[in-house]
This record gives C-alpha cells, sequence and structure tokens, in this order.
C-alpha cells in the first residue's frame, strides 16, 4: 500500500505552487506538466523530470519507467491530484520538470524566428509556440511584459513543442531589435495595410513579429521593422487571434522553404 501526500504536507504545497506561482517557477527553472502524453513528450525531449504526482491506483508504464531511473514519485488521492492540478478535468499524472531559460544570444538561431510581443494569454503562448515548431521555424521570442510561457496553460497548448522549440522568454524589445535586424528582416504583422503573406520573402533568416491579442503591435514597434504583413480575410473580419495568425504565416514560411529547396 502507497503512502500517501496530503493537501496539508510540504510536499502538495510545494508542489502545488509551480501551477500557480510564476515566482516559484522562475526561482526552481521548472514547470508543471499534466498528463502522461505530454510528460512523454518532456522526456523525449530530454527535460529532466524532478518529481511526480501520481492518483493512488493508477497504473502507469510511464511512472514505473521513472521509478526505475530514481525519479522521485509521490502518491496521492484523488482529490489532492485535483487540488495541486490547474485543469477543470484533472489528469492522474502530474509533474515537476526542469527546464533551464534561455535567454537571447548576441548570435540568434538561423531561419524563422517567431516573436510575441506583450501577448497576455498564455493559450495563446502556447498555441504559437505549437505553430512555430510544426512549421518549422528555429525559435520563438517573448518580449518582456508578457505572460509566462512556462504557466500551465501555455504548457498544455503548446502540446508538447515547448520542449521541442527553444524558447527566449522576457526579452527587451531594445534588445530584440539590436540582435535580430543584424540577421535579416523584421516583419511586423498587422491587421491591415501590409503586403500578402505570399509577397514577403520567409525563406531566409527572417523574425514574423505577432503583437498583443487586444491592441496588436504598436506604431513605435512597426515602424522599426523591415516590412509589414496582412493575412487577407474576408470581409466584417477584424482580426485573427494571435495564434492563428501566427500558424498562418508560419505555414507559408513553410511553404516557400518547401519551394525553395525543391527549385
Amino acid at each position: 500500500m502507497n503512502q500517501l501526500i496530503g493537501r496539508r504536507g510540504s510536499v502538495a504545497k510545494h508542489i502545488r505552487a509551480f501551477g500557480v506561482d510564476s515566482d516559484a517557477r522562475e526561482r526552481e527553472s521548472v514547470l508543471l506538466v499534466e498528463g502522461e502524453i505530454v510528460l512523454a513528450e518532456a522526456i523525449e525531449a530530454g527535460a529532466e523530470v524532478v518529481e511526480v504526482v501520481v492518483r493512488d491506483g493508477h497504473a502507469s508504464s510511464l511512472v514505473d519507467s521513472l521509478l526505475a531511473t530514481g525519479v522521485l514519485v509521490h502518491y496521492a488521492s484523488a482529490d489532492v491530484v485535483d487540488w495541486i492540478s490547474t485543469t477543470a478535468t484533472p489528469q492522474p499524472v502530474v509533474a515537476v520538470v526542469r527546464l533551464g531559460r534561455r535567454r537571447l544570444p548576441d548570435a540568434a538561431p538561423t531561419g524563422l524566428l517567431v516573436l510575441g510581443i506583450e501577448l497576455q494569454d498564455p493559450g495563446n503562448i502556447g498555441t504559437t509556440i505549437r505553430s512555430a515548431a510544426a512549421f518549422g521555424a528555429s525559435g520563438f521570442v517573448l518580449s518582456a511584459a508578457s505572460a509566462d510561457p512556462y504557466a500551465p496553460k501555455a504548457v498544455r497548448a503548446s502540446a508538447g513543442a515547448l520542449f521541442r522549440l527553444p524558447v527566449f522568454a522576457n526579452c527587451d524589445i531594445d534588445r530584440m531589435f539590436s540582435t535580430l535586424s543584424s540577421r535579416g528582416p523584421i516583419v511586423a504583422a498587422v491587421a491591415r495595410g501590409g503586403v500578402q503573406p505570399e509577397d514577403i520573402d520567409f525563406s531566409g533568416a527572417v523574425s514574423l513579429a505577432i503583437g498583443n491579442e487586444a491592441r496588436g503591435l504598436s506604431e513605435a514597434f512597426i515602424s522599426r521593422c523591415s516590412q509589414r504583413v496582412t493575412i487577407p480575410m474576408a470581409a466584417r473580419t477584424e482580426s485573427l487571434n494571435a495564434g492563428v495568425a501566427a500558424a498562418v504565416l508560419c505555414a507559408e514560411a513553410a511553404r516557400q522553404r518547401r519551394q525553395r529547396s525543391t527549385s
């Protein structure tokens, strides 16, 4: 019979903090992973699993394999797992995973970089990371004054892509421009007034900027960019969700790279 951790105990409180407190995540360079599918993605990507909480009675070959490698595994009743979890329908396995924080280097990665500028919805951040990874981007750069890309909602929305794609968070915008403008054009995604996506050359070292969900990119930011791009939309459609816009433009970038490689 497994010894169960309780809600009032220090272990459960410590693990729960990583789901609700961004400072706690930052201090220990960890995040909370909920569910075995995303946990398996993290392990495959080489992330370090620090400890795991399992609902008592839940059988898991993944947890068995972690136990065999010496990972600390706690067992808890369903109500304690529910209390630790951040979702409406909690998963039976919750893990603390260590993922080092990256800072934008002086020499940024080549290829397409997606920039998130003051994005406030962790779900949009996760979706954008997922789209960037799916369409072959080299990394995701998130400005300061954005939501936490390591929040549980962002982790879930990324569907594991957070562990595969380099993410550079909390970047100063001036440093972003000084680092990225020398590697290639910075393209601002705008609701109107830009050229169509196929008229932008996305095949080289391009940085694509996606703006705040409510306000978009500021005029001051746009004025520093090399080009502007607008996704054509049907009449009466004001704008696209930030994550959707990123997906459309990343897909166009991938199409151009494929076309270039076969020509």
